[in-house]
């Protein structure tokens, strides 16, 4: 085999195995695989094959591959999920939290949490709180001022 099918070859290798890593980094590898095919079909030395393929791969890593990544993550969805999503939601104290290490009751919407306070005062049932932080199963509220 000429050595333009090695570099064939090993592009598609590359090409193929991209597709199990998603980094867009072995599709750089396997782009400048191709370019050094291409090299060393039309007679290149081995050199300059190797140098075809170092300057592309760099080229692709450093130069494409950031503003592709950068295209394909764009949609990202900003928004908080799970216990994320909770911090600075408020709600209502329905069974009294005594303070220290003690859980009381809080509904956020139509659920109902175990909650301590944030910082170690009782809060009475019907006062507003807002979570400062989740611990688990168990969200640590703040009182509102009113």
């Amino acid at each position: 085999m000429d050595p333009w099918h090695y570099w064939l070859i090993g592009a598609f290798i590359l090409c193929i195995l991209e597709m199990f890593t998603g980094d867009l980094f072995l599709l750089g590898c396997g782009v400048a695989a191709a370019g050094s095919s291409i090299a060393a079909s039309v007679g290149a030395e081995r050199a300059a094959q190797l140098g075809v393929f170092g300057v592309v791969s760099v080229a692709f890593i450093f130069g494409i591959r950031p503003l592709a990544k950068r295209h394909f993550y764009k949609t990202s969805d900003p928004r908080k999920s799970n216990t994320e999503a909770m911090i600075g939601l408020t709600g209502t104290v329905i069974e009294p939290i005594p303070g220290g290490h003690d859980v009381g009751r809080v509904r956020l919407g139509a659920e109902e949490w175990r909650a301590l306070s944030a910082h170690g005062d009782h809060i009475s049932p019907g006062t507003a709180v807002t979570v400062s932080r989740v611990d688990g199963a168990t969200l640590v509220v703040a009182s509102i001022p009113t």
